[in-house]
């Protein structure tokens, strides 16, 4: 897409650039950015309870106070035929406390950025390869032992991906942690597998099978609950028609109801499930990965599980520190950094540079959002 700096027209033009003078919050001016008030209400939710525990929580509760409390947005253009331009964030700082609503946020736009930028190469090297969403629990576990809990997944992956049966040629992994109604860490793993169309025949591995191989390799002595699924977009047409940056946007609840179990779509029942049975169902391989990778790569911690019990919280933060939520393995490691993303604000630095101008808004706890200071 060509930018203002591009065209010196549009920028001089009276009409490139709406007039904003009556309003003054953010979601106002741009409602799709609505999403920082959320996440700045829930970070000031997590600070207040941080604040009053130990010295090393109050050192996070200040920093996380400070988290995005000022806000640079530049102007891009939406479309040159219609002149329709929107806000993009410039500049901001991020305090990186692993329990902090809004870096969470964050953190996973810029994976899935970082996989949508790196998806051409993979689909032009390995165009045959197929994406399936597995989900791997564990017994709850009491929070002060969730950093063991989670030494021992860590360990059993390793175990299970070396078994010669492992069907992935690559993978991507992440970590999340909800919270159980009696205060109980629920640590569990979403992957996103990439599968070469053989395992779609007599390689097939049910979900009853591969609960038994994690099973194995966590070495207990129940059944964990796994899922294993494939993915079919709903709203092909609002996801082709969405820029890059707005896929990212795809709601949840959305990509949710669009999965579909192998299982459930193999009604004659034990039957090998073949490639060629869900054939039909395949999605373009853009929409595949950015809705599967969309399902793994989210919150770590949901805010609202963090704020239930602040002695829960407090526990938390110490067992995650130095966690590790993302992982990333087989070929895709060619392609892909497993880095935690150091530039919250886009994963494409050149971004910034197109964006000129602007509008800065600061925090104003007041109205719980953010409100326009002045002309960046």
């Amino acid at each position: 897409m060509d930018t203002f700096m591009s065209h010196p027209e549009i920028l001089s033009s009276s009409h490139a650039r709406p007039q904003f003078e009556p309003l003054d919050f953010l979601s106002q001016i741009s409602p799709k950015d609505k999403p920082w008030d959320d996440h700045r209400c829930q970070a000031d939710q997590v600070t207040s309870i941080l604040a009053d525990g130990l010295p090393h929580h109050q050192r996070q509760a200040e920093r996380m106070r400070e988290c995005a409390k000022h806000l640079n947005f530049g102007w891009v253009i939406e479309s040159i035929e219609t002149g329709e331009i929107r806000l993009r964030l410039k500049k901001a700082q991020f305090c990186r406390v692993r329990t902090c609503p809004i870096c969470q946020w964050r953190r996973a736009k810029m994976w899935v950025a970082r996989f949508y930028h790196a998806f051409p190469k993979i689909y032009a090297d390995h165009p045959d390869l197929r994406y399936v969403l597995l989900t791997l629990t564990v017994r709850n576990c009491p929070v002060l032992k969730l950093r063991e809990t989670i030494r021992e997944m860590n360990n059993a992956w390793q175990r299970l991906i070396q078994r010669k049966i492992w069907p992935a040629a690559g993978f991507v992994r992440s970590l999340e942690i909800t919270r159980a109604k009696d205060g109980a860490a629920h640590p569990h793993y979403h992957c996103l597998l990439a599968l070469p169309p053989s395992y779609f025949g007599k390689k097939y591995l049910s979900t009853a099978k591969w609960a038994e191989m994690w099973r194995e390799a966590l070495r207990i002595d129940y059944t964990p609950i796994c899922d294993v699924r494939l993915v079919k977009p709903k709203k092909w047409e609002k996801l082709r028609q969405t820029s890059p940056l707005g896929l990212q946007e795809v709601l949840m609840d959305e990509v949710r109801s669009a999965i579909i179990s192998p299982e459930a779509y193999n009604e004659g029942g034990g039957r090998e499930f073949y490639d060629s049975d869900f054939e039909a169902l395949q999605p373009t391989p853009v929409e595949v990965l950015l809705s599967s990778i969309t399902e793994v790569i989210k919150y770590a911690v949901k805010p609202a599980d963090m704020v239930v019990d602040p002695d829960w919280l407090l526990t938390l933060a110490d067992e995650l520190r130095n966690a590790r939520s993302v992982a990333v393995g087989g070929i895709l490691r060619q392609y892909l950094s497993e880095e935690e993303p150091q530039n919250l604000v886009t994963e494409n630095e050149d971004e910034i540079m197109k964006n000129p101008g602007g509008v800065l808004f600061g925090w104003r706890e007041q109205y719980n959002r953010y409100k326009r200071e002045k002309a960046a």
